[in-house]
């Protein structure tokens, strides 16, 4: 096999409560993610001399610092082949776009290059890398916990279907986390959580984009005029409205929209199931969680 290639997909926050901040000085999450059809392409083949590393994005530093770059290095990979990057997923946009490459560069390269690296080596290179980077390594729908590094996969939920909003706004993830000042209750929204109250989730950061961005407020409301369930995703710039069924959802111009990619469709991506059919994919669906590792780049 010469080459190898997959989309790396997106991610929605479709709550996110921050329930304080730990003694490392990052903040304690606790958020459920679903993966939906908005993808970069990932491109991995193999060349002659050192790991070249390319991005159609140009404007997208290839340094120590990027996800990419950390995963293959990781791996111990330093000579033997190409990666390219289509770029479709803004970045600072709240869809998890750097985290999600550096996951599937991880899984790639595992199986194109027959590492046999076990999942659970591969998760703990993933929670060094950044918060959201475990997540991806599961993909479909999950309760995230910890800083990210506990991941809990949880069965499909009801919406298929989201119409986003995608601002020309770069939100810092930093500034964000920095300006919040209030924390919220875990129990609350995971009782929502339990009674399918999705209208009643709450992303506990929109408020402090709103107010570093006021332009965001009218984003919101334009949204909000779609469905009862309209949050921004992470830190944001994003706006989704979530439905279950497809003839529900108006055509409005400037909104895109995407599916939800369950567990199963978002490894046959990779060429696997979740069951761990190939080699270097697939765990067996259950959570893990780190020794905490210390980090000092967020990948939320």
């Amino acid at each position: 096999m010469e080459k190898i290639e997959a989309n790396s997909y997106g991610k929605l926050n479709l709550f996110l409560e921050i329930t304080g901040k730990r003694e490392d000085g990052y903040h304690e999450i606790f958020s459920l993610f679903q993966t939906i059809s908005i993808a970069d392409k990932i491109v991995i083949e193999r060349k002659r001399g050192k790991v070249k590393i390319e991005f159609s994005d140009k404007n997208i530093k290839i340094d120590n610092k990027n996800t990419v770059v950390r995963a293959v290095n990781a791996l111990g990979i330093r000579e033997g082949i190409r990666i390219f990057i289509e770029k479709k997923i803004p970045p600072g946009s709240g869809l998890g776009g750097g985290s999600s490459n550096a996951a599937a560069v991880l899984l790639l390269l595992n199986n194109f290059l027959d590492l046999k690296i076990p999942f659970e080596k591969l998760w703990r290179i993933a929670c060094k890398i950044g918060s959201d980077v475990p997540f991806f390594l599961f993909g479909g729908s999950a309760l995230v916990m910890g800083r990210g590094e506990i991941v809990i996969p949880v069965s499909p939920t009801p919406h298929k279907y989201f119409l986003l909003k995608i601002p020309k706004i770069n939100v810092s993830t930093k500034a964000a986390y920095e300006n919040l000042t209030e924390y919220g209750d875990k129990s609350k929204i995971y009782a929502h959580f339990l009674g399918g109250n999705f209208n009643r989730f709450i992303n506990r950061l929109e408020e402090v984009a709103l107010k570093l961005y006021p332009e965001l407020k009218e984003v919101k409301k334009e949204m909000l005029n779609l469905s009862d369930f309209v949050l921004m995703s992470g830190s944001g710039a994003s706006f989704f409205a979530g439905f279950k069924k497809r003839s529900n959802i108006p055509q409005k111009e400037g909104l895109y929209l995407f599916e939800a990619i369950n567990r199963e469709n978002y490894f046959s991506n990779f060429g696997a199931s979740p069951s761990g059919k190939a080699s270097g994919f697939g765990p067996d669906i259950r959570g893990f969680e780190s020794s905490r590792p210390s980090t000092k780049n967020r990948g939320e």
